[in-house]
């Protein structure tokens, strides 16, 4: 869809108060106010933009018609009167299966990736997907946010914790989600599962831009799972790298990945088929996550406290140990 109407389709979720750090209370006014200026409206629009150097202008009658153009040469993204626009087809992919031939999206016909049902039909749902949510660098949070889900498990680091509400309900449309499909990228669901109750448990901790961010947390569902070709910023092969959401310009990052091996799905979509929108007992998955963490640091701290220390050292002194057969020591 066009860049400009992207942002009247967001709206407010008060349900959830997010708590975030003074920093962040004190930029965002400056950053909103900013963006409603004639300097922030030119750049955005003009080729300045980093987003825009490398786009195509197509100068066409209508949006469609460019649409049209830009798909034929399979492109994901293309300029239309200063506008950054998106070949994704506007149609839904479940009302439209049975009827179209192509649903173009991610710079490629979508029915070719999505699993089909037992009539034959392409079907979101027809093989569980892992959902993935990422929120533009110019969302609430400034910097960008990415969360997975698969079913009723929830990867979502957040600035003070590790939230297990399902996704949808919580961003609504001021995210872009992508279904990925296990059996078609090689991961194991009964390992993902596994995985994704790990990283709930270890990247629960004191939240870092660095190295526990919200893309670190889904970086490793995913590299644990045996996804390699991850591409982030940095030397990746030399092991030095950044985990990014991936909604930058330099198309490295999570959102990257999920363009070439998933689907763009709009949020109507999920809306009327994804069942995991509501998840009951999503506060007890929390309590247990905790429950363990709390037993995890425990048994850390145990392990490297003095009294630990001088158990080791008595069971490596035989005249202290009380099974010792002379205990005339």
């Amino acid at each position: 869809m066009p860049e400009q109407t992207k942002s009247a389709n967001v709206r407010t979720n008060n349900r959830y108060p997010r708590k975030e750090s003074a920093f962040m209370r004190a930029v965002k006014p400056l950053w909103y106010k900013f963006k409603q200026s004639a300097l922030f409206i030119n750049f955005r629009h003009s080729r300045l933009n980093p987003f825009h150097i490398s786009l195509l202008n197509i100068n066409s009658g209508t949006l469609q018609e460019a649409r049209e153009i830009a798909i034929g040469l399979k492109l994901r993204y293309f300029e239309y009167k200063g506008i950054r626009a998106s070949t994704d087809e506007p149609y839904s992919i479940t009302r439209e299966a049975g009827k179209r031939q192509r649903i173009f999206r991610n710079g490629r016909n979508a029915l070719d990736v999505i699993p089909r049902n037992a009539d034959g039909i392409p079907d979101l749902t027809a093989e569980e997907p892992i959902i993935i949510a990422i929120l533009p660098i110019e969302g609430p949070s400034l910097l960008g946010h990415a969360a997975l889900q698969y079913k009723d498990l929830v990867v979502n680091r957040l600035f003070y914790k590790m939230d297990t509400k399902p996704l949808l309900p919580r961003y609504g449309t001021m995210a872009d989600y992508y279904v990925i499909y296990p059996s078609q990228v090689g991961i194991d669901p009964e390992k993902l599962i596994r995985t994704i109750k790990k990283v709930n448990v270890l990247k629960g901790g004191e939240y870092d831009f660095v190295t526990n961010n919200c893309a670190c947390a889904v970086d490793y569902v995913l590299q644990q799972c045996g996804i390699k070709d991850l591409d982030y910023i940095g030397p990746d092969k030399l092991g030095i790298y950044w985990s990014s959401p991936g909604n930058n310009p330099f198309r490295k990052g999570i959102q990257e990945w999920c363009r070439q091996r998933g689907v763009h799905v709009f949020t109507s979509e999920l809306e009327d088929v994804y069942k995991y929108n509501t998840i009951e007992n999503h506060q007890d998955i929390a309590d247990n996550y905790k429950k363990i963490r709390e037993r995890v640091l425990r048994d850390k701290a145990y392990k490297h406290s003095w009294k630990r220390i001088a158990q080791k050292v008595t069971k490596k002194l035989p005249f202290m140990r009380k099974n010792s057969k002379d205990h005339s020591y």
